[in-house]
Formats: structure tokens, C-alpha cells, sequence
């Protein structure tokens, strides 16, 4: 195996059938059932495996003797830790640890101190430990968040390496077993809300899966190729992110919100390579005005239904009194059929939404972006904009993504806003999740005041 490229030898007839039915199945065509896409086996130790295969598979011929061996390339691999037979189509906790987890739920949380030169006391779980429960697209779970203490290795007349072996956990624990087939969004699930506390794509972390019997637990190793080119953990400021502890008793709302299918926002706007950080790329707008526009037809769906009633209504009287009138038939049957078209379909612009967003946050947004301005302070690079001056930029804004279908992409003013809009953007996910506006201001203060330098 080398890197994500797997090379299966088949050990039984069944097996050989499988990769030639697999070959042509692709060469067919055929939609392949997203069952049939893991394959199961044991690795030369005897442990049990299991791939998943998303393409399709290549036969090699081999000499003297043919094993028709078959490779095929696979973003996830598991692996039981014993040779003991376990099935590997379904799990019971999917775990993730270490890199990002560790800054957004610090690991010396389960640290009380040294008693002595020679001797380090720890908390009671109690003390570092939160479970909630949780619904997401209709399967409820518990999310529980720990330090874990499972690596750490104690050497007789050493010092053991906390940073190395003691870890953050975030860990979703089922009431039944799940199958193999959740794996991928389950992982996503946790992504998703990491992403959304660092404001980063590009994270790291482990993956692990658990298996529960009556008597005991048994762990399954993973490896995921997630596909990023490099990783922000070591690129970020442990104080600039929104930690577990932040979000309170209402994060199983935010969690719900960050992952329901009719309500997850669009987080592509997120850097997702280290050297983009400093950068604004014309897809980072387009996508940010998605998500803006997503959040008011979430937020405002109700003002927004009842403005097309009334236009609608209104519509209804102008073509009464179109009949009325005295001008050509021609010419009032056009009026109708515009009257109709445009009024009683009427639809806000994207300005217009953004605008209506930045009037429900609008002193909480400028409170966190004017945090270091000082009216005296010739050398700062930060700007203050009344109410007038942002509603403009506003439209700038919007320019900048119309402009690419008419006359190419045109830079203009409205990129000075690109971090205060995605600081709305966060408002509106939180007011979504339950959060009141000072509760939100709270939680995105250390997120985003240093984006205001």
C-alpha cells in the first residue's frame, strides 16, 4: 500500500467474482449501489479491513501464477486493532482527536497541577468532560467532549510526554450500531462545525471508530485522505477561535443548524489553503454572497412570503385598473403581462437582502469591527463606516460578483467589506441557533477582532 493506493489480492472465488463484476459494472456504466462500494477483507496480520472504493477497479496479471490482483486508489481505510474477527460494517462512536480539537478544547483542562517536583495530579472528568444530545436529519446521538487519556504512556523514572500523548476528543456515541456506509458523514458532520469555530477549511485532526458489546469496546483504526494540501493548525492563534466552552448549553441547536440538510449554511467562502489566508479570490465572493443570501431566506422567509402576498395584491388591484382604463387592448394586455411578471413575482435584490441582515446586526457587527479603532490613531489601517457609507459598500459588494457576467471581473471599494460581511454571516448562523445578540457578539469577538487590524 502505498499512500492511498490499495492492491487486493483475492483469496476466494467469491471474491475474484467481485472485482470482475465490479469491472464491468463500470465499464457498463451502471449506477453502483453505495453498498457495494466497501470491500472487506483481513490484512496480512489478520486484522480485519475494510476500503472504500469510490472508482473503479484495475486488474493486473500476474506470473507465474495469475491471483489476479486488483488496485484501486481509496480516501478511507479502517483496520480492527486484533486479529479477532471483527465486522467491519458497523460501528457504535466515531471519535476525533488531536490537531484542531486539541485548540478548541485545551487538553490541560485535565490538569490540576503539580504536587510535588516529581508528581502531576489530574481533574476528575467532571471537571473537563460535556455530553449533550443531539438531533441531526432525524438521528439522535450523544456529542461528548473530553480529554482523552488512552495514549499515555508512563515510564518508569521518565517524564511522560503530555503534548504528545494526551488529547482532546470530540465523540459521537450511538444507541445503536451505525453502518459503515455513515462514516463519511458522520466525519462531515464534525468538519462542518470545526470549520465553522476556526474559520478555516483546511483542518486536521485523527479519526478513530468503536465497536460496543456488552462486555467490551473495541477500537478501529482509520486513515482518511480529506484531500486539503496543507493543514492551519500550526498557522493559528489558540485565543482567535470560538472554543467548546463558548457556545453553551444551546450547541446542540448550533450543531443541528451546522448540519440539518434544510438549514446548513454555506461555509465555501472559508480559506482552504494557508497561503489563501491573506487573499480575496473572486469565487471567495460569489460564494459569500450564496451564503448571504441563503441566511435571509432562512431568516427572513416569513417578511419574504409576506411581501410577495402583497405584491400579489397589489398586482391584482393595478390590472383592475388597467382593465379600466382607455388606452389600446394591446397596449394594456403588455402592461398586464408586465404587472404580472414582475410585481407578483417580486424578489429583493441581493443588496436589498444583505442590507436587511446588517439592520438586525448592525451595532453588535460594529462593536466587534471598530474594537481597534481609535479616532487619534493616525497609523491604524482601520476604517469606521456609518450606516450609509456600509449600505453602499453593500452594493459595491454585490457589483464585484455581477460584474464577471457582463464586462469581467471588476475590483472596486466593496472588497473592504469582505470580513464584515462574513462577520454577518456568523451573526446570522448564531441568531439561527437560538443565541441572543450579545451571546453571539461574545462568541465571535475573539473569532474576528483581529481581522480588524
Amino acid at each position: 500500500m502505498v499512500d492511498d493506493l490499495v492492491t487486493l489480492l483475492p483469496a476466494t472465488e467469491e471474491s475474484k467474482k467481485r472485482i470482475i463484476n465490479s469491472v464491468k459494472s463500470v465499464k457498463s456504466k451502471e449506477v453502483k449501489e453505495r453498498d457495494n462500494r466497501w470491500l472487506f477483507g483481513f490484512a496480512e496480520n489478520g486484522c480485519s479491513v475494510a476500503f472504500f472504493q469510490p472508482g473503479d477497479l484495475n486488474i493486473n496479471f500476474s506470473f507465474p501464477i495469475d491471483l489476479q490482483p486488483a488496485k484501486f486508489r481509496t480516501p478511507i481505510i479502517l483496520q480492527s486493532t486484533t486479529p479477532s474477527g471483527i465486522d467491519l460494517h458497523t460501528f457504535n462512536e466515531i471519535e476525533f482527536c488531536g490537531g484542531i480539537v486539541d485548540l478548541l478544547h485545551f487538553p490541560s483542562k485535565a490538569i490540576e497541577g503539580c504536587a510535588s517536583d516529581r508528581t502531576i495530579s489530574f481533574r476528575e472528568p467532571k471537571y473537563y468532560t460535556r455530553r449533550f444530545s443531539v438531533n441531526v436529519n432525524d438521528v439522535v446521538f450523544d456529542v461528548v467532549f473530553t480529554v482523552s487519556f488512552k495514549d499515555l504512556v508512563r515510564e518508569l523514572g521518565k517524564v511522560p510526554d503530555l503534548r504528545r500523548y494526551i488529547h482532546s476528543v470530540l465523540r459521537f456515541e450511538f444507541q445503536s450500531a451505525q453502518s459503515i456506509d455513515t462514516f463519511e458523514t458522520y466525519y462531515k458532520y464534525a468538519l462542518r462545525f470545526f470549520q465553522f469555530c476556526v474559520g478555516r477549511n483546511n483542518l486536521d485532526f485523527k479519526v478513530k471508530l468503536y465497536q460496543r458489546t456488552e462486555k467490551q469496546r473495541f477500537s478501529i483504526l482509520t486513515k482518511f485522505v480529506d484531500g486539503f494540501d496543507d493543514y492551519a493548525n500550526d498557522k493559528l492563534d489558540c485565543i482567535h477561535l470560538i472554543h467548546f466552552e463558548d457556545l453553551n448549553n444551546k450547541f446542540p441547536k448550533l450543531f443541528s443548524v451546522l448540519n440539518e440538510k434544510e438549514q446548513q449554511p454555506n461555509l465555501l467562502f472559508l480559506p482552504k489553503r494557508n497561503k489563501d489566508i491573506s487573499y480575496v479570490y473572486y469565487t471567495n465572493i460569489t460564494d459569500l454572497c450564496v451564503s448571504l443570501d441563503k441566511e435571509y431566506n432562512y431568516i427572513k422567509s416569513k417578511l419574504l412570503d409576506n411581501n410577495k402576498k402583497q405584491a400579489k395584491a397589489l398586482a391584482k388591484e393595478l390590472n383592475s385598473y388597467i382593465d379600466k382604463s382607455n388606452y389600446p387592448q394591446n397596449v394594456k394586455e403588455k402592461a398586464k403581462a408586465l404587472n404580472c411578471g414582475e410585481l407578483a413575482n417580486m424578489q429583493p435584490s441581493l443588496k436589498e437582502k444583505i442590507i436587511v441582515l446588517y439592520d438586525d446586526f448592525a451595532v453588535q457587527l460594529n462593536e466587534i469591527s471598530n474594537c481597534n479603532y481609535h479616532d487619534h490613531d493616525n497609523s491604524t489601517s482601520i476604517k469606521k463606516y456609518s450606516d450609509e457609507d456600509f449600505k453602499r459598500l453593500i452594493g459595491k459588494f454585490v457589483q464585484i460578483r455581477n460584474s464577471a457576467a457582463h464586462s469581467g471581473i471588476i475590483w472596486n471599494e466593496g472588497i473592504e467589506i469582505y470580513q464584515h460581511l462574513q462577520l454577518l454571516m456568523y451573526f446570522c448562523v448564531l441568531k439561527r441557533a437560538g443565541y441572543t445578540l450579545e451571546e453571539s457578539k461574545k462568541i465571535l469577538f475573539n473569532l474576528f477582532k483581529w481581522r480588524f487590524l
